[in-house]
């Protein structure tokens, strides 16, 4: 009888109203907006039930968007999911096939759609590519591309010409062009 009551009980739990997901709490988002969590994770109306979101499932889905690096995901009881993420930080922009975003360790997550207005070096590199299919060798070159840019930023040469880009050859090194 023990069994039956346990399984009566958590099928009378999963059709209370009391458990029904009444919304998601973000935290350490800025460029991440509950909408695409709700939407990663599986919220998708007023009829889903705490009980039936997968922590786990809901962490590796919602560090599957573009700006989130690490995201935890909670069951708050009885109706709130609680998802705290570390956001990527944008360090620049490459140029290939569209403007991508790029973090300071040469990664590309990111279109530039996908970002609100930014102020960053552009660097462009042939053949970049996204993701895991990124080589070290491009992240390296990518990383001192924007410490280049850095550097002439630091020495104060933006006062007189602003970096408009910094283009890397792979025959002929790095390239500085101004806007004007």
């Amino acid at each position: 009888g023990l069994p039956a009551a346990a399984y009566v009980g958590w099928e009378s739990a999963l059709r209370a109203d009391f458990f029904h997901v009444s919304g998601v709490d973000l935290e350490g988002a800025t460029n991440t907006e509950v909408q695409d969590v709700e939407r990663v994770i599986g919220i998708s109306g007023p009829d889903v039930n705490i009980f039936t979101v997968d922590p786990e499932y809901g962490r590796r889905r919602v560090e599957q968007l573009p700006w989130v690096k690490r995201a935890s995901v909670n069951r708050v009881l009885p109706d709130r999911v609680r998802v705290s993420v570390v956001e990527r930080v944008a360090a620049g922009v490459v140029m290939r096939d569209g403007l991508w975003l790029i973090e300071s360790d040469g990664s590309v997550f990111a279109t530039l759609e996908e970002a609100p207005a930014v102020d960053l070096p552009i660097i462009s590199i042939p053949r970049a590519v996204r993701g895991s299919d990124q080589t070290e060798d491009e992240k390296r070159r990518i990383r001192e591309a924007l410490r280049i840019a850095g550097l002439y930023q630091k020495l104060g040469l933006d006062t007189w010409t602003r970096l408009a880009e910094v283009e890397i050859d792979t025959v002929t090194g790095y390239a500085l062009v101004t806007e004007e």
